[in-house]
Parts: C-alpha cells; sequence; structure tokens
C-alpha cells in the first residue's frame, strides 16, 4: 500500500541519516577532531532526530570516553614534564586497564619508564661522583681509584669518570711532586748536617717546614739539628 511505501521510503531516509551521521563522527575521531565529532553529533536538528536512538546514546558515550582518554594522555604528559614519573605511570596504567583507542597511552608510558629508569641512573652515578670526590678531598687516592675502577665497570662510558679520573691524575702528580720536593728538602738537611753546617742545616729546615707546614717528615730533622 501507499502507506506501507511511505513508511519504507522513511525509513530508508532514516537509515541512510543514521549511516552518514556515524560516519562523519567516526571520521573526526579519527583525525582526533574531537570538538568536531561532539559538534556532529549534538547538531540541534540530528538530536532531535536520533537522540532517542539506543546507536546515537552509545556513539555520544563513545565521544564522552575519547574526551577523557585524551585529557587522561594530556594529564599524564603534564605530570611527566613537572618530573612527576611515578603518578604518569600510574594514571596510564589505568587507562591502558580500560582499552584505549590506540598505541599512544602505551608509548606514553614506555617512554616515561625509560626516563625514570635513566633518572635513577643518573642519580646514583651523581652519588658515586660524590664520594669519589670526597676520596679525592681527602687525599685518599687508592681508595678513589677503587671506586672509581668499580664505578667505570657499573656504569661504562659516563664522562663523570672521565672527570674524575683527571682530578685522580692531576692529584697523584700534584702528590708525587710534593712527595720529590719533601725528599729534596730532606736530603739538603741531611747534607749540611753532613758537613757540620748546623746554622745552614737549620736555616734549611726552617725553609722547608715554611714550603711544607706541619710536614711531620722534617720532625726527626729537627731534633737532629736542635
Amino acid at each position: 500500500s501507499f502507506d506501507d511505501l511511505a513508511g519504507q521510503v522513511q525509513s530508508g531516509w532514516y537509515e541512510a541519516g543514521w549511516r552518514e551521521l556515524e560516519t562523519r563522527v567516526n571520521q573526526h575521531l579519527a583525525a582526533n577532531a574531537l570538538s568536531q565529532a561532539a559538534a556532529k553529533l549534538e547538531d540541534q536538528a540530528t538530536r532531535a532526530i536520533y537522540a532517542g536512538d539506543p546507536r546515537w546514546a552509545a556513539l555520544a558515550e563513545g565521544v564522552a570516553r575519547r574526551h577523557e582518554y585524551e585529557e587522561a594522555l594530556r594529564e599524564a604528559e603534564r605530570q611527566r614534564i613537572a618530573g612527576r614519573l611515578s603518578e604518569a605511570e600510574n594514571l596510564l596504567t589505568e587507562v591502558l586497564k580500560q582499552g584505549p583507542p590506540d598505541k599512544r597511552a602505551d608509548q606514553m608510558r614506555g617512554a616515561i619508564q625509560v626516563q625514570r629508569s635513566e633518572t635513577l641512573r643518573q642519580q646514583a652515578i651523581t652519588r658515586i661522583a660524590q664520594g669519589i670526590r670526597e676520596q679525592l678531598n681527602r687525599d685518599d687516592l687508592a681508595q678513589a681509584g677503587v671506586e672509581l675502577a668499580a664505578a667505570r665497570t657499573r656504569y661504562p662510558g659516563e664522562s663523570a669518570w672521565d672527570e674524575l679520573q683527571a682530578e685522580l691524575d692531576a692529584r697523584q702528580q700534584l702528590l708525587r711532586r710534593r712527595a720529590a720536593s719533601i725528599e729534596r728538602h730532606r736530603a739538603s738537611i741531611r747534607q749540611e748536617m753532613q758537613a757540620g753546617q748546623w746554622k745552614r742545616a737549620d736555616a734549611a729546615l726552617q725553609k722547608a717546614r715554611a714550603e711544607f707546614p706541619g710536614e711531620s717528615l722534617f720532625d726527626e730533622l729537627a731534633g737532629q739539628v736542635q
């Protein structure tokens, strides 16, 4: 009948309109154009026709979930930039449990895990370097050398070790020059003593002590000169 035909035409128009709406919304979602997807869905004429259709509600829910997903990614990035890596990772882990629409959350979490691992590595390197520098400042060069060798084995290729090695080498060279200079002073003092030149020996001792105040290696000679 004419009524049946009219109903079929109207039904076909309704379904064609729905397919066009669904396609456009999904295209906007695929392009990450969420505002356009929402605008298409919430268009006054569209809503008047399809708001009562369960498929419209499902499509609207999908757009809302996508908004939540994008906001979660933005929040995770804010946490990452602020250095709160654990918080960012936990947020992304929860997002992944919900079945995200793409791989971005998983990729971001992987990048954060790498960043967090590198941060912990650099913190450990800094602590070790500080300990070695303290040994250098105490002139405990043997222990500094041992710790530096262990650090190179544990974290190879770090520029911090080259800097510390240069400091260690310079400190060792300085101590060698100091020891050689002290020994020259001692030899000069002994030479004057052996020659019976006690005043000259005392002058040489005073000169040595002025150059190396508090050096105990001169104490024995001081007793002999006096």
